[in-house]
């Protein structure tokens, strides 16, 4: 069920990359969705499809370069939770991200 249900979102993804950007009402988007409910087919394609990433999505797919240039951008990110109310550290801790060790 679960791969049939991938491959729906998979497609709609293809269709229309856009809708990986649309969040619900506390601001958390369909590309974090993937991730959360453990769609990690979907996920691993939509992070092909996806244009940007926000800093929050950076830690979470575990782009360190991007990561960085983001808080070079703005340096008080790292203090920001994300729209779901996650810090940066507990993002990259159960993601299994090892990012801020070597970022400064």
């Amino acid at each position: 069920m679960t791969e049939r249900k991938e491959e729906v979102l998979k497609k709609r993804i293809q269709e229309n990359p856009s809708i990986l950007d649309e969040t619900d009402e506390s601001g958390t988007s369909l590309f974090l969705y993937l991730i959360y409910y453990g769609l990690t087919d979907a996920f691993d394609f939509a992070k092909t499809k996806k244009l940007t990433f926000s800093f929050h999505e950076a830690i979470i797919i575990g782009d360190l370069e991007l990561v960085k240039q983001r808080l070079s951008e703005k340096e008080d990110l790292l203090n920001q939770f994300s729209p779901d109310g996650f810090t940066p550290i507990a993002l990259a801790i159960f993601f299994k991200k090892q990012l801020f060790q070597n970022i400064y």
